[in-house]
């Protein structure tokens, strides 16, 4: 029986692992999708999805990290936003232009 426990609590253990780590990409692609379009000039998710044609709702909530960004939904904002899906999604390459490759956060304690 305790063999079974102990078997039941890795896999819930690596299931929250998993979870968290895709949680936290989310949240990285969240912000970099956020600043892009801040960088471009648009004042609000809801502008630059009118904009481009994009839905408004999926807009917001790529965002705010409510859901995650597809490779299809990456390589629309990274048309609209003149970047590249590997910087929204990874933080990989260029970020767009008068941005810097990460967006500015507050500082790690220390």
């Amino acid at each position: 029986m305790e063999e079974g426990i102990a078997d039941c609590y890795g896999s819930v253990k690596a299931y929250c692992y998993a979870l968290t780590a895709n949680v936290l990409a989310m949240s990285e692609a969240s912000d970099r999708l956020k600043a892009a379009r801040e960088g471009a000039g648009y004042p609000t998710a809801a502008a630059a999805a009118r904009a481009f044609g994009l839905h408004p709702q999926n807009t917001r909530d790529h965002e705010a990290g409510r859901r995650g960004i597809g490779p299809e939904h990456a390589a629309a904002y990274a048309r609209a936003y003149r970047t590249t899906p590997e910087w929204i999604l990874y933080g990989k390459g260029t970020a767009p232009r008068g941005l810097a490759s990460e967006p500015s956060g507050p500082s790690p304690a220390r």
